[in-house]
């Protein structure tokens, strides 16, 4: 899965908002209001690469959006 650059710059706003953002911080993204948000979101918690987002990956994967949906299950994927 290769990480788009908008979702690398996700992270590191992110990172810049907290001192350690962790995965929590990023998957709070998932329920925003934004579908790009949702999306950056999904596709950010696979590159951060902690195995703890599974489940909150896992959450979303019955939402409106495919992409959201698609890129969650790669991030998925990628953590397992």
């Amino acid at each position: 899965v290769t990480v788009t650059d908008k979702a690398k710059d996700k992270i590191f706003e992110l990172r810049k908002e907290e001192e350690e953002p962790g995965w929590k911080t990023v998957a709070a993204r998932l329920s925003s209001a934004s579908v790009e948000e949702q999306r950056d979101a999904a596709q950010a918690l696979g590159a951060l690469g902690d195995p703890q987002a599974i489940p909150a990956l896992v959450a979303v994967l019955a939402d409106a959006d495919d992409a959201v949906r698609e890129l969650s299950v790669r991030s998925v994927e990628t953590l397992w």
